[in-house]
């Protein structure tokens, strides 16, 4: 007859009415002795109590006897050893749960220059899934978190974050399946885009020969430029040329493509230029 330490583990049967979380159960002990043959102990592999979760909509704190398992998960008979099986006091959390929504506020949204704006904002979270007592639960709609400022960070483009801070997590209430209170707000700021059309802008033909005459199907088009504010604001038509090649052709009918080319291609180059038209006809014939 010999003696040892055998592990102790918890498994659940079954499962929670829907709704209902439950934390880590807590045991009175994480091992026990047996005794018994050393033939019959070297086949122990662990001591085992099994929770029943199926309705269980309330906490508890209750003995539940031990089994004992064999590497094979095969349950080993009390009889087999000489001292009494022990149980072990199981204590666990079981609460309601639900999903809420968190709620932020930017207290001076107004403070980005004109220049450029809020792109984008990005929870690290959708939502909280809180736990709590019945009565506390039920008054918990969402999650707010304290004012932030992005007064002096808005300046210039960039990606920005902000640790919120939630005002209306009650005292008692429990953040569960990896919920975590540090839930970050990220804000892109970018260039403000502005679109302009301009109409009628003349149409700048080019590479005709002295010995034809040229007939054009239309000779303005309109121009609609796409950029940023810091580009649009200082921008006019004329930064701009739209122009047809006529590549010296001879005589005939030909559709030309209308082409744009930026006057200054380090200020405007960035910017997105599109025309009404995409091609001219024009008439080629001879003096």
């Amino acid at each position: 007859i010999t003696s040892r330490s055998v592990p102790v583990s918890c498994r659940f049967i079954g499962e929670l009415p829907e709704g209902y979380w439950n934390d880590d159960p807590k045991l009175s002990s994480d091992t026990t002795m047996l005794q018994g043959a050393k033939t019959d102990l070297d086949k122990v592999s662990e001591a085992v109590c099994y929770v029943d979760l199926n309705g269980l909509t309330t906490s508890f704190n209750r003995s539940i006897p031990l089994v004992i398992l064999d590497e094979n998960e095969r349950e080993l008979t009390s009889s087999m050893f000489k001292s009494v099986i022990p149980a072990v006091t199981v204590s666990m959390t079981v609460l309601p749960h639900k999903h809420v929504n968190i709620e932020y506020e930017i207290t001076d949204r107004d403070s980005v220059p004109d220049l450029y704006e809020i792109q984008s904002e990005m929870l690290s979270v959708g939502s909280l899934d809180i736990a709590a007592d019945p009565d506390t639960l039920a008054g918990v709609d969402s999650v707010i978190a304290q004012p932030i400022s992005i007064a002096g960070i808005a300046e210039k483009p960039g990606e920005y974050a902000f640790s919120l801070t939630m005002t209306n997590i009650p005292p008692t209430a429990r953040l569960v399946n990896g919920s975590d209170r540090n839930v970050q707000l990220k804000i892109s700021i970018a260039d403000r885009i502005v679109t302009e059309t301009f109409e009628d802008v003349p149409i700048t033909f080019m590479n005709g020969a002295s010995l034809f005459v040229y007939e054009y199907e239309f000779n303005k088009v309109d121009m609609t430029v796409s950029g940023p504010a810091r580009l649009m604001n200082g921008f006019v038509s004329a930064d701009v040329v739209v122009c047809v090649n006529l590549q010296q052709r001879g005589v005939g009918q030909y559709d030309f493509m209308l082409e744009t080319k930026p006057v200054d291609n380090d200020t405007f180059g960035d910017l997105d230029i599109s025309l009404s038209k995409q091609t001219v006809h024009v008439i080629v014939t001879t003096k």
